[in-house]
C-alpha cells in the first residue's frame, strides 16, 4: 500500500489513491509496470460500485476497484474482474492484521 497521509496536500493524496489502485490493476492482470500506467484511468462513481476503471479511454465496468484505509497513513487498492468474484465473496471489505504466528 502506498503512504497517504491527511496531514499532505490534497494533490499528493489523490497521487497515492490513484498510484495504488493502477498498481492493483496491473497486478491483478500479472502484468507489470511495464503495461503502461499512462493507459489506465480512475473514475469516482456514486454508489455502491465506488471507482470506475478506463482502459484506454473505454469503461470498464467488470472490474471492481476499491481502496481500503489501514489506518490514515496507509492505503490498500484491490481489483478484481467480477467474473473472478464468488457472490459469497463480494461483501466482505474487511481487512485484518495477522502476525507471523498466526500464520503458523
Amino acid at each position: 500500500g502506498a503512504t497517504a497521509s491527511p496531514t499532505r496536500p490534497p494533490q499528493l493524496h489523490r497521487f497515492f489513491q490513484n498510484w495504488t489502485l493502477k498498481e492493483a490493476f496491473v497486478k491483478a492482470l500479472g502484468e507489470g509496470i511495464g503495461f503502461g500506467l499512462e493507459r489506465v484511468e480512475m473514475e469516482a462513481t456514486h454508489g455502491r460500485e465506488g471507482i470506475l476503471l478506463v482502459l484506454d479511454g473505454v469503461p470498464q465496468p467488470s472490474w471492481r476497484l476499491s481502496l481500503h484505509y489501514l489506518d490514515p497513513f496507509y492505503v490498500v487498492a484491490v481489483a478484481v474482474r467480477r467474473s473472478d468474484v464468488r457472490a459469497e465473496d463480494t461483501h466482505s471489505s474487511a481487512f485484518c492484521v495477522v502476525s507471523y504466528d498466526d500464520l503458523l
